[in-house]
């Protein structure tokens, strides 16, 4: 499983190698390459706002699904690269995408405008997410950069390959950075040495009340609740100790 999120009636939409699986907590069904969905799918995100699934494609670039079926959207539409490497929602409801080569896109709900990331050269973006103050936060292979609209700038770890980007529950920004997890604050980023033997960082999710869980390459699904650190691996009962994602749901149900 690459990705997970939840659709508009709370079911849980996954990416798997063989297409986007959908399971309702009692039946599953499949949407495969017959239904004109790759196989290697790196990214989910669903759009409850517009009701639609947006998902990456490593080539053509971006998908949507919704209920008239699959579009598949390119540079000739307006993207800034072939493949997509992140995508995340304003508040305002854009879609942003961001191209595995560098470069970002916006989708304004009619067309794709590019974007200037204010990045150097074609830095490539990893990771972003809309902030709480209507900017981005891009994870990139030379630090953390926040885009505002009158440009961006690099925040830190700027000799560091940021994979995962997150924002807690109370506003703070979380990333994981080839030497570690780091916590954003009034001085910078200041490493978290609870969390400095988790191993390569996959992706970090907010808990809903709350913490962090981590997807680490090898140390599986790793969860601080803001005193603890407890990773849950092959084996306490994962499947595997490498997890590519964990979401958790409106419920609070954690998925992994």
């Amino acid at each position: 499983i690459n990705d997970i999120t939840t659709g508009a009636d709370g079911c849980l939409l996954l990416t798997t190698y063989e297409g986007i699986c959908r399971f309702d907590g009692a039946t599953t069904g499949l949407l495969t390459p017959a239904d004109g969905v790759i196989q290697w799918i790196p990214r989910l995100l669903f759009d409850h706002r517009r009701g639609v699934l947006w998902f990456s494609q490593v080539s053509p670039g971006l998908a949507r699904l919704d209920e008239a079926g699959i579009d598949i959207f390119t540079h000739a539409d307006g993207l800034t690269r072939e493949s997509t490497a992140a995508m995340c929602l304003s508040s305002c409801g854009d879609l942003w995408i961001a191209g595995g080569e560098g470069g970002c896109t916006r989708f304004d709900g009619e067309r794709f405008v590019p974007a200037d990331a204010g990045l150097p050269g074609d830095t490539p973006i990893l990771d972003m997410l809309a902030d709480r103050d209507g900017g981005l936060v891009l994870g990139t292979t030379a630090g953390v950069y926040r885009r505002r609209e009158n440009g961006s700038e690099c925040i830190g770890l700027r000799d560091e390959r940021v994979s995962a980007v997150c924002e807690d529950a109370e506003g703070r920004l979380w990333v994981g950075a080839s030497s570690g997890i780091y916590l954003h604050g009034p001085g910078g980023f200041e490493r978290h040495e609870a969390l400095s033997t988790v191993g390569p960082v996959i992706r970090l999710t907010a808990g809903r009340e709350g913490g962090l869980w981590v997807s680490s390459r090898g140390n599986g699904a790793v969860h601080w609740d803001g005193e603890t650190v407890r990773a849950h691996t092959a084996g306490s009962g994962l499947s595997s100790s490498q997890v590519n994602a964990t979401h958790v749901d409106e419920r609070g149900c954690v998925w992994v």
